[in-house]
């Protein structure tokens, strides 16, 4: 469903087809709020999203993409002309991030690990929120930069914008925006929880289908897959390929 049909269902939800009680603003911001809350949820397959970037000589710091989520940015990897192969770098906590970024301050070398910095909100005061992490040590090198985060929604406004959600599971947005909106009206607000238990049972289902091994897949328990059978030791991560 794009933005129009979801306008449409949710209209027809409660029972109001032109515009009255609720205002098209209200069943909009209604709908956007719907998609928001399904996709903060879990941390849904559907979101998985990669992303590149640089980083340069001397700067410890990188922007992150305006659609990551605060707590759902990892395997963070750095590759260059100057290691052996790409480092992938291990998320701190800000106050650890913190205290490591003094043990190296005079240290310029290979990163290991990052932390989120600040956001752009002292600045902007407006979103889209961009975080900032910063990098231990600061890169002695040029690094290419590849990672995988879990994307946040983009509202929808246009009448042929559709949301991140699969089409089976989106049933889940008019339901959620029509109990918000006969929330407003108290003397139909009982009908909200139909609609709320709608939104229920369709989260249900996706959970049901997304976060479980399907019936072809082997899981080895107590090891990580796939299981490598080369690793590089710490000296061969700082030969330059280009070297013999």
């Amino acid at each position: 469903m794009d933005m129009t049909d979801l306008r449409v269902e949710v209209r027809e939800r409660v029972g109001e087809l032109t515009a009255d009680f609720w205002t098209n603003a209200e069943v909009d911001r209604a709908i956007n709020e719907a998609v928001r809350r399904f996709c903060a949820e879990e941390p849904w397959p559907f979101l998985l999203t990669e992303w590149t970037s640089a980083v340069s000589a001397g700067a410890d710091e990188l922007d992150l993409p305006s659609d990551v989520s605060l707590t759902r940015v990892f395997n963070l990897s750095l590759s260059g002309v100057s290691i052996f192969q790409p480092v992938l770098l291990e998320r701190v906590d800000p106050s650890e991030g913190f205290r490591l970024r003094f043990q190296y301050t005079d240290r310029n070398s290979t990163p290991r690990w990052y932390y989120i910095a600040r956001s752009n909100q002292d600045l902007d005061n407006a979103p889209p929120i961009v975080y900032t992490a910063r990098l231990i040590p600061t890169p002695e090198d040029n690094y290419d930069v590849e990672a995988q985060y879990m994307a946040v929604p983009l509202l929808l406004s246009g009448a042929s914008d559709e949301p991140m959600i699969p089409v089976e599971y989106q049933e889940a947005i008019p339901a959620w925006a029509a109990g918000k909106l006969f929330l407003k009206e108290l003397a139909i607000s009982q009908k909200a929880s139909e609609q709320f238990r709608i939104y229920g049972t369709v989260l249900d289902q996706a959970r049901r289908d997304l976060k479980a091994f399907n019936l072809d897949e082997i899981v080895a328990w107590g090891r990580r897959q796939p299981m490598r059978g080369y690793w590089a030791s710490p000296v061969e991560s700082r030969i330059p390929p280009t070297l013999g």
